[in-house]
């Protein structure tokens, strides 16, 4: 059994909450672009519709930010080990079955750098980077939740010591 660190679940818990909030936001993202999906005919001359797109695409982002570089190494922090590379964090995430593959990971990671980085102005080009984000929402929404079992398992056998 993995020991917690109790001095680290308060930020622990702290930068969760905020994982937590984006990704309700990010869900409800999802919920309002439902009926333009797929997005090969929607219309980006909408102001409205570009609203919506953008607010996705920032709690999209912001969701696999927070996993990818709060999260991830705060596990590792509360577990009580070194946090490493980027790719040994995300080594030790798949060992713990927080994320099913590191590079499905990463190809989301990518995805989102083409959403902040290299957001493409040609529409069709630019409305597939969405479609793809729209289509990994339930992968990062899943990781959120396997991370609140994850946590709330060990800190619960933790306290029954």
């Amino acid at each position: 059994m993995v020991n917690i660190n109790r001095k680290v679940l308060p930020i622990f818990t702290s930068v969760f909450s905020e994982a937590k909030r984006t990704a309700k936001n990010l869900l409800i993202s999802k919920q309002r672009l439902a009926i333009y999906y797929p997005f090969e005919n929607i219309n980006l001359d909408d102001e409205d519709v570009l609203d919506k797109l953008d607010a996705f695409r920032a709690r999209f982002t912001d969701l696999q930010d927070i996993l990818g570089r709060k999260i991830f190494g705060s596990i590792l922090l509360l577990e009580a080990e070194e946090k490493g590379s980027m790719i040994d964090i995300l080594n030790q995430m798949e060992k713990r079955l927080i994320i099913t593959d590191v590079d499905e990971w990463i190809a989301v990671r990518e995805l989102r750098n083409k959403f902040t980085h290299e957001y493409p102005e040609e529409k069709i080009t630019r409305l597939k980077v969405l479609q793809l984000g729209y289509d990994k929402i339930d992968y990062l929404l899943n990781i959120v939740q396997t991370i609140e079992q994850y946590v709330a398992k060990r800190t619960s056998a933790g306290k029954e010591k």
